[in-house]
């Protein structure tokens, strides 16, 4: 998503959804790492424009992915889920 903002965001990733976000972005690959010690357990630590497309992401792999950071983002995320129904 574009803009001109600077949002940072920090996920631990599993193996499958890390798989997932190279895939879909290629450009992610660079903030990416493995976590020391975990079973295919990966860092994603960059910043975004918008929260829209990677709270799509992180909503739509809900129990393989871990917001660590910000509040910020854990209120959108929040904010989503209060919103949404089927």
């Amino acid at each position: 998503m574009a803009g001109t903002e600077k949002l940072p965001v920090k996920l631990k990733l599993s193996f499958q959804a890390q798989l997932l976000l190279r895939e879909e972005h290629p450009q992610a690959i660079d903030y990416l790492s493995p976590i020391p010690g975990t079973d295919n357990e990966y860092l994603f630590e960059h910043f975004v424009h918008h929260y829209q497309g990677i709270g799509r992401f992180v909503l739509g792999l809900i129990d393989q992915v871990e917001v660590l950071e910000t509040e910020e983002f854990k209120r959108y995320l929040n904010g989503r889920l209060a919103f949404e129904r089927f």
